[in-house]
């Protein structure tokens, strides 16, 4: 009787610490940019989790604490890490969300505003242009190997936030804040070519409306801001990429440290 209770103790001890572990790594994949997004099965979702929690657990079994002997106290474990979870997710959602703003200021800049497709990583309708910074981050996130950072840094993140402290709902707010803020100015970073191009055609414009009234200026200007802004784009894209990796990196470091 002894040993089987024992061994009972044991295996509720083995399964509420790799719950508490598969909580948190799966709500952060619920929002990880590029696998959780709608065109990726919940099925698929669902065996990483598994999987990826099946793997953590022998590195963070002595971090989670015991069984505990109430179900509440089970209960508060588990949204506590959902919530955490979510919470890492949202930030690296507002990271990706870097691209989108910036498409968004390069399609007002060069006529483009109104051409919109269906951005599968918004579930929404997107500008042209983000959708094709998105998939070009995408691209380069799989292909260098970058996505490997996600994983490291949810085995960090429990170093960060342990699963025995209190939700820290002070820094939420405030990495919430920082990282939107930050994510606005590198949006209008990686536009500003183009935002200096299209400000110098538009006063270019209104000079040639001065001087000669009767001409149809905007009939003339739309494929004159078009062709140069692409042509802009084209030459600064590649800079603009690993400025963004960079400051991707930067900050997904910087979020788990």
């Amino acid at each position: 009787m002894h040993t089987a209770k024992l061994i009972i103790e044991l295996t509720n001890d083995i399964i509420f610490k790799y719950a508490v572990i598969f909580c948190r790594v799966g709500s952060v994949l619920l929002l990880l940019p590029g696998l959780g997004e709608t065109y990726v099965s919940a099925r698929s979702r669902l065996a990483l989790a598994l999987m990826l929690s099946l793997v953590f657990y022998p590195l963070l079994e002595s971090v989670i604490p015991s069984n505990p002997p109430s179900v509440e106290a089970t209960v508060i474990y588990c949204f506590k890490e959902v919530t955490i979870g979510i919470f890492f997710g949202l930030l690296t959602r507002i990271i990706i969300s870097t691209l989108h703003i910036a498409g968004m200021k390069i399609s007002f800049m060069n006529g483009l505003s109104a051409a919109t497709l269906f951005d599968t990583n918004q579930a929404s309708q997107g500008s042209v242009i983000g959708v094709f910074l998105s998939l070009i981050a995408f691209t380069v996130f799989f292909t260098t190997g970058m996505h490997k950072i996600f994983f490291a840094g949810i085995y960090e993140s429990y170093q960060v936030i342990p699963v025995n402290q209190p939700l820290p709902i002070e820094d939420f707010a405030y990495l919430s804040t920082q990282f939107m803020s930050e994510a606005f100015m590198m949006a209008f970073k990686i536009a500003s070519p183009i935002i200096v191009i299209g400000l110098l055609l538009y006063v270019a414009a209104g000079l040639i409306s001065r001087l000669m009234p009767s001409m149809q200026v905007f009939f003339v200007l739309a494929p004159v801001q078009i062709s140069v802004s692409f042509f802009i784009l084209m030459l600064c894209i590649s800079t603009s990429m690993m400025v963004y990796l960079n400051f991707f990196e930067d900050k997904i470091i910087s979020l788990f440290q």
